[in-house]
């Protein structure tokens, strides 16, 4: 569980959101560097990067963004536990006979 400490869940969720931008554009700006060195000695010839990425990109998109969104299958040992959890607190919140809920 996430602490929002002093902040709340927007301030969190903007902090998240400002981690993960900064994160997207230092790749974006070492593939670049990567990219330029390479042509540089001569390796790439200038366009020959991103003629082969458009290339992927209409190849692999919708693979690559489908597994992107995939949930990963939950554990049967953790969906038991939490069930059997689930089901204790429900028979504890049960009124008892005179219709109080237990404190």
């Amino acid at each position: 569980m996430m602490n929002f400490g002093a902040f709340g869940p927007q301030q969190e969720l903007i902090q998240v959101l400002e981690n993960m931008t900064q994160e997207i554009v230092g790749a974006r700006v070492r593939m670049r560097a990567l990219l330029e060195l390479l042509e540089k000695k001569g390796i790439l010839a200038p366009g020959e990067f991103d003629d082969l990425a458009a290339e992927i990109w209409e190849r692999d998109y919708d693979d690559l963004a489908s597994e992107l969104w995939q949930l990963p299958e939950p554990d049967p040992v953790e969906v038991a536990s939490f069930e059997e959890a689930l089901r204790r607190f429900e028979q504890e919140r049960q009124p008892d006979q005179e219709g109080q809920a237990p404190q």
